[in-house]
């Protein structure tokens, strides 16, 4: 299917169609190529950035965790998420401070009789922070943990 572009000017007898000229339509993909070259630059940017322990990057993974036939009667269930966010803060351009929390969500059912143990709700909430001294080497200016 060939397509065409077309562009549309007003004569005395109303609407009249004529090609477009072939120089938009090389522009249009040209800046079409621009804009997809650019995008995979900052996907390679952020996919580097995920990789390194101390970049200024907060995180916020998901944990799931299903348990089955806990109990007394074997009868239980017991889902857990934790939700773990990580959180770099800078100090100033030689230490950052990792904050990462550990936040249990806990659902569990049918591990004792009669639902005597039916429970939902937070679990103890771990909280680590970890201080690192950067340096800056001569690599491309990256940061190395000491």
């Amino acid at each position: 299917m060939k397509r065409t572009l077309a562009a549309v000017s007003l004569s005395s007898r109303g609407f009249a169609r004529r090609p477009a000229p072939a120089l938009a339509e090389v522009g249009a993909v040209a800046a079409k190529e621009r804009v997809q070259e650019k995008r995979g630059e900052v996907d390679a940017e952020l996919a580097k950035k995920t990789q390194n322990p101390i970049a200024d990057l907060a995180s916020l993974p998901f944990q799931y965790n299903y348990d089955e036939k806990i109990g007394p009667t074997e009868d239980g269930k017991k889902s857990v998420l934790n939700i773990q966010p990580v959180i770099p803060f800078s100090l100033n351009q030689d230490w950052i401070i990792i904050s990462r929390t550990i936040v249990p969500l806990i659902d569990q059912k049918d591990t004792a009789p009669n639902g005597a143990a039916d429970e939902s709700g937070l679990g103890d909430i771990a909280r680590f922070r970890r201080s690192r001294r950067m340096q800056c080497s001569h690599e491309a200016g990256s940061r190395v943990i000491e």
